[in-house]
């Protein structure tokens, strides 16, 4: 069995009570609790929708073969009132762990962080009427990649795909592309924008994990009722994985994860992930996003987001990894009663996680696209960054036997 890292922080006494809550639940009650309280039902504004710009960046990674779509939309992160968040980054504790961060730097980067500080704040004064509008769009936005692969039928595949206007750029572009064949769901955390992409392209192949079938059935956003492809049934992977690799792609599923369900797709020597490296990677990393200091990146509040992910208040000094994502994956803690997919009975869900990562490592690519980053990282800086991330899984390195 595991031996969970023991320096975890145990989650926020809010986060703490609404567990024990859930804990007296019978199962199929608490599950109906969970999936109702995040099933995608209304997707945040964009940039098109509140200033009438193009929320869309297309950049071609792979020759007439892979691209990435980055999209600007309403930073929820920051604003949402509605629900007890993992994380308050408007904590006096965050606060300064910020201020920590941005001393690494310079002196300039400490007043920059106050800055940004001061932004969030402005935002957080807001009245819900005015965050509901969008008011805030303009000085606070996300952004998320999603990925196109042209297959060698000529059809598309649309990995972790965000909302798509009818009309816009993106869809027009897709449109002279290929028909849409295949949807990948990388992560069952990301289900907020596909209830519009189904819409859209109905005959598409689903393929995904049952924690987001179970979400995106709650919205009915299914319209064969299930996913055409559930990954965590062996006889639906092994034909997925059959049909795709006809196509020229190898499609890999993080067995044991039991939070995000990660699915990965290998493409043209490019492996796409989601929620599996965070914001921290390994010492030595030559990325983009490692090489530069924080202070050069443009967005205030992701400025704000890197800086507190760097920070031993949100994530672990040695792994890395947001603690958060550590409790939720212990078999013992209150963490858990927030999975909709927890941990099958007798299973050492780290142990199985552990084998399916150092498979995704053995995978033959060069690149590696994220879904959260703006960087590209290389195949090796992703082997060692994930292995600083995960090794406490089993105890082992996950990328020398």
């Amino acid at each position: 069995m595991v031996n969970f890292p023991k320096d975890v922080p145990e989650i926020s006494p809010a986060l703490s009570r609404m567990a024990w809550g859930l804990s007296w639940m019978p199962w199929f009650l608490r599950r109906w609790v969970l999936i109702s309280t995040s099933k995608p039902a209304n997707r945040p504004p964009d940039v098109l929708d509140v200033l009438g710009t193009d929320p869309y960046c297309i950049d071609e990674i792979a020759p007439d073969k892979v691209w990435r779509v980055a999209y600007q939309f309403a930073d929820v992160w920051i604003t949402e009132r509605k629900r007890v968040k993992p994380i308050d980054f408007t904590s006096e504790e965050c606060s300064d762990s910020i201020l920590q961060e941005a001393a690494k730097e310079s002196s300039e980067a400490i007043e920059q962080a106050k800055e940004d500080l001061s932004k969030l704040k402005a935002i957080n004064n807001l009245s819900t009427e005015e965050l509901e509008s969008g008011a805030f769009v303009k000085d606070a936005t996300k952004i998320l990649n999603m990925f196109v692969v042209k297959l060698n039928s000529g059809d598309l595949m649309l990995y972790c795909p965000v909302h798509i206007h009818k009309n816009s750029n993106l869809f027009n572009f897709l449109s002279e592309l290929g028909p849409v064949k295949w949807v990948i769901i990388g992560s069952s955390y990301h289900t907020l924008f596909l209830p519009s992409v189904l819409k859209l392209f109905p005959e598409a192949l689903v393929v995904g994990a049952t924690g987001a079938e179970l979400k995106l059935n709650a919205v009915s956003a299914l319209s064969r009722g299930k996913l055409d492809y559930n990954v965590t049934k062996p006889d639906d992977f092994n034909h997925v994985k059959d049909e795709l690799s006809a196509e020229g792609l190898d499609i890999l599923f993080l067995s044991g994860d039991a939070v995000c369900q990660a699915v990965l797709i290998r493409a043209h020597k490019i492996l796409l992930e989601v929620d599996t490296l965070y914001y921290s990677h390994h010492p030595d990393c030559a990325c983009d996003a490692c090489v530069h200091p924080i202070s050069t990146i443009g967005r205030w509040n992701r400025r704000l987001l890197i800086r507190a992910y760097h920070s031993s208040f949100i994530s672990h000094p040695e792994f890395g990894l947001p603690y958060y994502r550590l409790n939720m994956m212990n078999p013992n803690g209150a963490a858990r009663y927030f999975l909709i997919t927890p941990p099958r009975v007798g299973v050492d869900s780290c142990a199985v996680m552990a084998d399916s990562l150092r498979g995704v490592l053995h995978a033959d690519a060069e690149r590696v696209c994220g879904v959260h980053r703006p960087a590209i990282l290389s195949m090796n800086d992703y082997r060692k960054s994930i292995d600083r991330s995960w090794c406490w899984l089993d105890g082992r390195s996950l990328i020398n036997n």
